[in-house]
C-alpha cells in the first residue's frame, strides 16, 4: 500500500461521482485507521492517506467528520428539528452511551462547538455564587485550545443538564478530563465521538447533519427567541461581535 495505490483510489472515487467532502470522509477513516496500524507495529511505512489533493490546490486536511467550523468557511448548516432531536434524545444508541449524550445535550444548551464540550475537565464544571457553570478557556489544562481570544467564556449550566444527572456524572469522575475521547494526531477531541455521531444518525435517516448541527440549533433558538441583544447570543456561543453570527447560522 503506496501513496501511488492511494492517489488512483483517489481517482477511482472521483470517477464514481464522489463528492469532495465523501472522499475526504473515507481519507479521514482510512488515515485513522493506518495511523492505528503505524502504532500497533502493522505498517512502518509513512501514512499514504495523508497530503493527496480532492482537486487542484486543495488539501485534504483532516478535520473530524462534522467538525469543520462555519466561521472559517461560511458554510451554512442547517439546524435540528424538533422531530429530529426528538428521534436522536430517544435513540437506544444515545441513551446506551452516556458520554455521547451528555456531550449532545450540552452542545444543544450551550451552543458551543464540539471541541470545546469535548476537551473539558473536571474543574471546568464549576459553581459561581450558587449557579452551576462551564468554564471554556484555552489552557487551563494541556490540550485545551480556543478558535479566538473571544471564545473564553463563563456559561450557565442549563437545568436539563441537571435534571438529566450531569451534575452526578461528573461528581463520580476522578480529576482530569470529563470525558474518556482520544485525541488523533493533528485533530481534536471531538474527531470519534462526532464520527460515531454521524454514523448513527446515518442510522435514524437523518442527511448531511452532523454534530456541529447542535450548535447551529441553539444559535437558532436564540434567535428565534427575538433577545434584545445580539451581543447575549454571540457572548454565550463565543463569537466575536459582529462577524459571520447572523450571516451564517440563524435560519
Amino acid at each position: 500500500l503506496d501513496r501511488k495505490f492511494v492517489w488512483n483510489f483517489l481517482l477511482f472515487l472521483r470517477a464514481e461521482g464522489k463528492k469532495n467532502e465523501t472522499i475526504k470522509n473515507i481519507f479521514n477513516t482510512l488515515s485513522t485507521f493506518y495511523n492505528h496500524l503505524l502504532t500497533s507495529g502493522e505498517a512502518e511505512k509513512p501514512n499514504p492517506f495523508v497530503g493527496h489533493n480532492l482537486k487542484a490546490g486543495v488539501a485534504i486536511k483532516g478535520k473530524a467528520n462534522g467538525d469543520e467550523d462555519d466561521e472559517a468557511t461560511g458554510h451554512r448548516r442547517l439546524p435540528f428539528t424538533d422531530t429530529e432531536l426528538e428521534a436522536i434524545f430517544s435513540s437506544p444508541e444515545v441513551l446506551a452511551d452516556k458520554q455521547l449524550c451528555y456531550i449532545a445535550m450540552l452542545l444543544l444548551t450551550t451552543g458551543a462547538r464540539p471541541n470545546e464540550i469535548c476537551q473539558l475537565w473536571k474543574d471546568d464544571i464549576q459553581a459561581d455564587d450558587g449557579i452551576d457553570t462551564i468554564r471554556i478557556v484555552a489552557n487551563a489544562h494541556k490540550g485545551q485550545t480556543l478558535k479566538t481570544p473571544h471564545s473564553r467564556r463563563l456559561i450557565y449550566l442549563n437545568q436539563l443538564l441537571k435534571d438529566a444527572g450531569f451534575l452526578n456524572y461528573v461528581a463520580s469522575r476522578k480529576d482530569g478530563m470529563l470525558f474518556d475521547l482520544n485525541k488523533p494526531a493533528m485533530k481534536t477531541y471531538s474527531t470519534f465521538i462526532s464520527e460515531k455521531f454521524t454514523k448513527i444518525l446515518r442510522g435514524l435517516k437523518v442527511k448531511n447533519k452532523t454534530l456541529y448541527c447542535f450548535r447551529n440549533t441553539a444559535i437558532n433558538v436564540l434567535k428565534q427567541s427575538n433577545l434584545p441583544k445580539i451581543s447575549f447570543s454571540e457572548d454565550l456561543v463565543g463569537h466575536t461581535p459582529k462577524t459571520v453570527h447572523e450571516k451564517v447560522y440563524p435560519q
